[in-house]
C-alpha cells in the first residue's frame, strides 16, 4: 500500500521587535511626562523656581540677590501670580500744568505769565495789595485754574489707579493664561501618549491582522498628535516668560531647570515611538506556512 499524503498549513504569529521598542518609548515617555508636570523646576533664578502649577523660594535664598515680587516666603510655595505697577511722577504733572497755564495765559505776556505762577506757589494766600487790579484778577484766575488742574489731577490720579487694576488684572490673567495653556496642553498630549500606549498593547495582544493594523494606525496618530502639542506647549513657555520676564520685578539670570529639560525628553520618545510605528506599519506580523507530512502504511508500522 502507497503510503498517503497530508498537508497542514500553520500560522505563525511574529511580533516584530519595533512594536516593542515603540511600547517601551511611550512607556518612558509617560513617566518623564508626569515627573516633568509635577514638578516645580521648569524656570529657576537663584532660589527661586516655579513650575505649571506652583512657584517656590527654598530657605537657603542668596543675600545678595535682589527679592522678586509676590515671591513665596523661604521654605514655600504658591501658585503663579504676578502684577505689574506703574509708577506716576508728580513732576511731569506739575510741569505739564505750568505749560499748559502759560499757553492759556499766552496773552498776558510769558513774562507775566511766569510771574503768577511763582507768585503762587511761592506765597499762597489773598491778593497781595500793591498789585495792580489786572494781576489781581489774574492771580484770582490762576488760583481758580490751579484749583481746577488739581481737582483734575485727583481725577487723573483715580482714573490711573482704575487703569493700574485693569493693566494689574490683564497681566495677572496673562501670565496665569499662558501658564495653563502650557499645562493644558502637556496634559492632553500626556493623554495621548498614554492613549497610544494602550493601543500598542491591544495590537500586540490581537491575532487578527486586520485589528492589529486598526490599533496600531490610531496609536501612531495619536502619538504624532502628542508630539505637536508637546512641542507647541515649550515653545510657548520661554518664549511668553520672556516676553514677560519685568513681571517678576527683579533683574536676573533666569535659566531653565530639569523639568523643563524632562518635558523634552518625553516629547523625543513619543515621536520616536511614533516613527518606529510609521516604519514598521507595512509589515504583517502572520506567517503562513505549509508542512507537508507522509504518512507511511500501516503494514510498515509493524
Amino acid at each position: 500500500m502507497a503510503a498517503t499524503q497530508t498537508t497542514t498549513i500553520e500560522t505563525v504569529s511574529v511580533v516584530r521587535p519595533l512594536k516593542v521598542i515603540s511600547l517601551i518609548c511611550l512607556c518612558i515617555a509617560i513617566a518623564l511626562s508626569i515627573v516633568s508636570l509635577s514638578s516645580t523646576w521648569w524656570l529657576r533664578s537663584g532660589s527661586f523656581r516655579t513650575g505649571l502649577f506652583l512657584e517656590c523660594t527654598s530657605s537657603s535664598e542668596p543675600s545678595h540677590a535682589a527679592p522678586l515680587r509676590e515671591a513665596p516666603l523661604p521654605g514655600k510655595c504658591h501658585a503663579p501670580a504676578r502684577d505689574s505697577g506703574r509708577l506716576v511722577a508728580e513732576f511731569e504733572i506739575m510741569v505739564l500744568g505750568r505749560a499748559h497755564f502759560e499757553a492759556r495765559h499766552a496773552h498776558c505776556g510769558r513774562g507775566s505769565a511766569k510771574l503768577m505762577y511763582v507768585l503762587y506757589f511761592s506765597r499762597p494766600g489773598p491778593p497781595i495789595p500793591h498789585l495792580t487790579r489786572s494781576l489781581q484778577a489774574d492771580l484770582k484766575e490762576l488760583r481758580n485754574f490751579v484749583t481746577d488742574i488739581q481737582t483734575d489731577r485727583q481725577t487723573d490720579r483715580q482714573t490711573d489707579r482704575q487703569t493700574d487694576r485693569q493693566t494689574d488684572r490683564q497681566t495677572k490673567r496673562f501670565i496665569v493664561s499662558y501658564i495653563k495653556a502650557v499645562a493644558a496642553l502637556m496634559i492632553i498630549a500626556l493623554i495621548f501618549t498614554g492613549v497610544a500606549f494602550f493601543l500598542n498593547i491591544c495590537g500586540l495582544s490581537k491575532s487578527d491582522i486586520r485589528r492589529k493594523y486598526i490599533f496600531y494606525k490610531f496609536a501612531t496618530y495619536l502619538a504624532i498628535l502628542a508630539v505637536l502639542l508637546e512641542l507647541t506647549a515649550l515653545i510657548v513657555f520661554p518664549a511668553c516668560f520672556y516676553v514677560k520676564m519685568k513681571e517678576y520685578g527683579s533683574r536676573r539670570d533666569w535659566e531653565v531647570d530639569w523639568s523643563y529639560g524632562l518635558a523634552w525628553g518625553a516629547t523625543l520618545f513619543t515621536f520616536g515611538a511614533s516613527l518606529l510605528l510609521i516604519c514598521d506599519k507595512e509589515h504583517e506580523e502572520v506567517y503562513y506556512k505549509e508542512k507537508t507530512i507522509y504518512n507511511p502504511p500501516p503494514e510498515l508500522m509493524n
